[in-house]
């Protein structure tokens, strides 16, 4: 019995000696080419790595300018609204005739005796902003006086009190005369022709 051991031995390892010799090259040829691909992805992927980090970067870059681009659009045209706000605050001298019309209206409110600008040329205060000293003068009530001098705090051109005097002969419920002087504060470029 011992033979017919040794005898189907050799016909299966016949049958497995065929079948190994058939799959041998194909799975050598399939490990060769997995062993390609893992090189060939060992050495791309890092470069496709920093590519895409590259990538990233620049775009977080572009939409970080893009966004300070819009925020500073945004803040010069706050700026430039408020700018345009002090200019109209500040007559040049091609504005000057609209200033002496809003000061002539104070007249609806109380009668305006005088004004006058006592100096031609802008005068420069202490934070070295120019002004036109200006001397106004007017009568009516106290309730008249003290609506002119609100319609002068609220008109849109810069103007502060340097001083203020009321005189009232007969009482403050009846005439008053105030005389006050005031700055009016003008663009730099005023310049007196």
């Amino acid at each position: 019995m011992p033979a017919k051991k040794d005898k189907s031995k050799k016909e299966d390892s016949g049958k497995r000696g065929g079948y190994r010799s058939y799959m041998t090259p194909a799975i050598l040829f399939l490990n060769g080419l997995f062993i390609a691909v893992d090189v060939i992805l060992l050495i791309l992927l890092p470069q496709r790595t920093k590519a895409i980090v590259v990538l990233r970067s620049e775009i977080l870059a572009q939409k970080l300018q893009e966004q300070s681009a819009q925020k500073l659009i945004a803040d010069l045209q706050a700026t430039k609204t408020q700018a345009e706000k002090i200019q109209k605050a500040l007559p040049d001298q091609s504005r000057l005739l609209e200033v002496i019309q809003f000061l002539e209206g104070l007249k609806d409110i109380s009668q305006v005796r005088s004004f006058n600008f006592v100096s031609d040329t802008p005068i420069k205060d202490a934070g070295g902003f120019n002004f036109l000293p200006l001397a106004l003068a007017f009568e009516g009530s106290l309730p008249q006086a003290m609506a002119a001098l609100t319609r002068l705090e609220n008109s849109p051109y810069l103007f502060t009190v340097d001083s203020a005097r009321l005189e009232s002969p007969s009482g403050i419920s009846e005439g008053t005369s105030i005389q006050v002087n005031l700055r009016l504060y003008v663009n730099e470029s005023f310049v007196k022709d």
